[in-house]
């Protein structure tokens, strides 16, 4: 004989076979009505362990054979990837941004005198075109 849970289970099974936009309430009470016990489950518990895997395992047989597979969580999908594209790139453009700033930082300390300085601070536009070409 099934135990209680197997009950409420094909009952809830049986029920949304008929009666595919039932209401939890309405399966909640027919688990009460088979067991009991069911009361000290909140319905949105009720829920979870009943009709919502009833409604999974339906939804993962309905779909076709090839995609019966279950999908891997994004983590999953990173851990096996490795290390993105995007990062690598960011990094990139990161370090060479960080290059070109440390190269005028240099060459302003280097002008001893005011007219080096100008001239420093007049070659700022090849800096940023090399920024902004990377």
């Amino acid at each position: 004989m099934m135990d209680r849970h197997e009950q409420v289970m094909s009952a809830v099974r049986e029920h949304l076979e008929k009666k595919p936009d039932a209401s939890v309430e309405e399966l909640y009470e027919l688990g009460l009505a088979i067991d009991s016990k069911i009361g000290a489950l909140t319905k949105r518990q009720f829920h979870a362990r009943y009709p919502l895997q009833v409604k999974r395992k339906r939804s993962l047989a309905e779909r076709p054979p090839g995609e019966r597979k279950r999908r891997r969580t994004r983590k999953a999908r990173k851990a096996q990837a490795g290390p993105t594209r995007k990062r690598n790139t960011r990094a990139n453009k990161r370090e060479k941004v960080r290059a070109q700033l440390l190269s005028f930082a240099t060459a302003l300390a280097e002008a001893e005198t005011r007219v080096e300085i100008v001239k420093v601070l007049a070659t700022v536009d090849s800096y940023v075109d090399a920024i902004v070409s990377e």
